[in-house]
């Protein structure tokens, strides 16, 4: 139970400053595509957005999994997930005007289910 734990802060975390630091990279070097608030209506900026959420799910599904064990993968990985999803929700309530609806729903909508069928997939290739 401690390893899961280990590997929810640790995922959490990871997860946290891979997309906060993607997030800081394109704002500065697609600056002309947002606002002075810092937020963008350009479908392409949204989708290196929704990109960089992907990566950072399925990096922090890998960490997780490495601190849980493949026994409890998905398990650990659906509280994971439920985590960044309690995270997400506010947050992107709370800009909900300033972008497109489609974002937020599939911003949200992956927060789940790619950190757990990516911890589904590292340990079924671990059991083999």
């Amino acid at each position: 139970m401690k390893y899961q734990i280990i590997g929810v802060v640790a995922g959490y975390l990871s997860w946290t400053i891979l997309f906060l630091g993607g997030a800081a990279g394109v704002r500065r070097i697609l600056s002309s595509t947002h606002d002075e608030k810092g937020f963008s209506q350009d479908p392409f900026t949204l989708l290196i957005y929704l990109g960089i959420s992907l990566f950072a799910s399925l990096a922090a599904a890998g960490i997780t999994t490495y601190f849980a064990g493949e026994n409890n993968a998905v398990k650990t990985a659906l509280f994971l997930g439920c985590c960044l999803l309690a995270t997400g929700i506010p947050i992107q309530i709370s800009t909900w005007l300033m972008v497109p609806p489609w974002y937020h729903v599939l911003f949200l909508g992956q927060l789940i289910p790619v950190p757990m069928l990516s911890a589904l997939a590292i340990a079924e290739f671990f059991q083999k």
